[in-house]
């Protein structure tokens, strides 16, 4: 039977224009859009198989383009399925192919890491692999003022059954890392640390040192005036002016403490002559108390 023809690669040039590689080594070029506002680069949306085999390509600006499958070859000889002997080795029948079934231990595998990150002209995060993989985070349109913006964070990673790496965004998002090929001490790129920089953009650090930035949404109009206490005390149900609002605060009295310890012996007071000294004064004690007597008054008046 032929195979459908299936989407195999997918990248924007240099020009901007969106190249769709495709099973059977064939490659389309979609021209991108006139610059506008808010204009973005036309990216696969889906893939899917009709019932004729044919396989439907939907691009995010709503175009659909169908890719006929092949031609229906003729009818090939029934095959012999690969045994593995009691020698070790490949058998096709009765035939020892002289292949062993197991190949000798290649050398260590290199996980997959992050080489770089960028951001393109339509603002998108351009993260590059070890393997020469290429995963394009899109950049998020402008929409209508809403609520407060907040920034793109990681909420969850996990590695799948395949053991590849998994990171959910909170934006409902996610990205999967494809794990390296096996060999010794191979370890998988991991999430070490989030963080918010000054700008507000979410800053995600990998095990490989290797650094992502996720800009923030945009900031949404302020938000409504909050109620008051005394509002909030009302639609609970109560009733009363303002009086009773601050009435209702007040909790019941609380049972009388216990007496406390006694106190340490104070240190012994100064007299009042050490005072005046101290006060910048000379003189004997009989000084300071010539001191204390105010000069006469003027005779009253009768």
């Amino acid at each position: 039977d032929g195979e459908s023809i299936t989407v195999v690669g997918q990248e924007v040039n240099a020009d901007g224009d969106l190249e769709i590689e495709f099973s059977d080594g064939t490659t389309v070029t979609v021209p991108k859009g006139d610059d506008g506002v808010d204009g973005e680069s036309v990216t696969i949306t889906g893939t899917s198989t009709d019932d004729d085999g044919n396989t439907v390509i939907e691009f995010s600006d709503g175009t659909v383009v169908t890719v006929a499958k092949g031609d229906q070859g003729e009818p090939g000889q029934d095959g012999l399925t690969p045994q593995v002997g009691e020698n070790g080795n490949w058998w096709i029948g009765e035939t020892d192919t002289g292949v062993p079934a197991t190949g000798p231990t290649g050398p260590a595998g290199d996980s997959i890491t992050i080489e770089n990150s960028t951001t393109d002209d339509e603002g998108n995060i351009v993260i590059e692999f070890s393997d020469g993989n290429v995963v394009v985070i899109p950049a998020g349109r402008d929409g209508a003022n809403g609520q407060d913006g907040e920034s793109i964070t990681v909420v969850g990673q996990e590695v799948n059954a395949d053991g590849d790496l998994e990171i959910e965004f909170s934006d409902g998002t996610t990205v999967t890392v494809p794990k390296g090929d096996d060999g010794v001490d191979g370890e998988s790129v991991t999430i070490t640390g989030t963080s918010t920089d000054d700008d507000g953009n979410t800053v995600i650090e990998f095990s490989d040192g290797t650094v992502v930035t996720v800009a923030k949404g945009d900031q949404g109009e302020p938000g409504q005036n909050g109620k008051s206490a005394y509002e909030l005390w009302i639609d609970a149900g109560n009733d009363g002016d303002i009086n009773d609002f601050l009435e209702s605060l007040k909790g019941a009295d609380g049972q009388d403490g216990n007496d406390g310890a006694d106190g340490q012996p104070g240190v012994d007071g100064k007299s009042a002559y050490e005072l005046w000294i101290e006060a910048g004064n000379d003189g004997d004690v009989n000084d300071f108390l010539e001191s204390l007597i105010g000069q006469r008054g003027e005779d009253g008046k009768s």
